[in-house]
């Protein structure tokens, strides 16, 4: 099963991102409904990924490319924002 972590594009000072991404993977159901009931966009609405990342994911090694349209994609703060 794989593990969701939260990566920032750039380091902010004073804010601690860890969390248990094994955690976060098991339950996303749950997640996803309790989200869904709250309103609000899912975790898995802000998962993106690098291509390396993608053929890591896929189980490729460097001499297969990545599908193509596989691209890192960064979400503003305020999409994760409620309010």
């Amino acid at each position: 099963m794989p593990s969701f972590y939260i990566v920032l594009e750039r380091k902010i000072s004073g804010v601690d991102t860890y969390v248990d991404g094994s955690y976060l993977s098991k339950n996303s159901d749950q997640l996803e409904k309790l989200a869904s009931l709250l309103g609000v966009k899912p975790l898995m609405a802000f998962f993106s990924t690098s291509p390396e990342e993608a053929a890591d994911l896929i189980g490729q090694d460097d001499t297969v490319q990545v599908p193509r349209g596989v691209k890192e994609q960064w979400f503003p703060a305020q999409e994760g924002w409620p309010l």
